[in-house]
């Protein structure tokens, strides 16, 4: 954890967090803004999760790509990779 405000990051059951993976609740000139991490989200490892001046969220059972630089919210069951990330796979379908 990197930059974390304890108090406006919520982590649902049963998410994968891999190593290395860093969060920044807020940037230059900005007040801090929620992280949410929906139940089974998984973190592939040094991904980089920046709620911006908006915050964002992961959604349920949604995946991060290693690497991944996460600068928008995630919808549920979505593959996500990339700088920015970007939606590649909707895992549900």
């Amino acid at each position: 954890m990197y930059d974390m405000d304890p108090a406006l990051t919520q982590i649902g059951d049963n998410v994968t967090v891999s190593y290395g993976c860093k969060f920044a609740c807020h940037g230059k000139g900005q007040s801090h803004t929620p992280i949410v991490i929906e139940n089974g989200a998984y973190i592939g490892m040094a991904s980089l999760i920046l709620s911006g001046k908006t915050g964002l969220s992961i959604g349920k059972g949604a995946i991060v790509g290693a690497g991944s630089v996460v600068t928008r919210s995630v919808p549920p069951h979505c593959v996500v990779a990339g700088n920015p990330a970007r939606v590649i796979k909707d895992a549900k379908k």
